[in-house]
């Protein structure tokens, strides 16, 4: 199963194109990361690569945080 996002493929994968599994419940994004046999325990922090933070951290201009709840 391919990552639905890597540097080889910087496209994220529809959720209808994805590989589905038996085990797996439908929409379910269980072992959607996992790559050569190994599990990978972050999912879509994978996308948070140093360019996206450096990127990302140029867009703050006031240093005000707030709450997501």
């Amino acid at each position: 199963m391919t990552p639905p996002c890597s540097s080889e493929n910087d496209q994220i994968v529809s959720v209808n194109d994805r590989p589905t599994l038996p085990e797996v419940p439908p929409l379910a994004n269980w072992g959607v990361w996992d790559k050569d046999g190994q599990k990978d325990e972050f999912g879509t922090l994978n996308f948070l690569t140093p360019e996206v933070i450096r990127n990302a951290a140029k867009e703050v201009h006031e240093g005000v945080s707030i709450s997501l709840k």
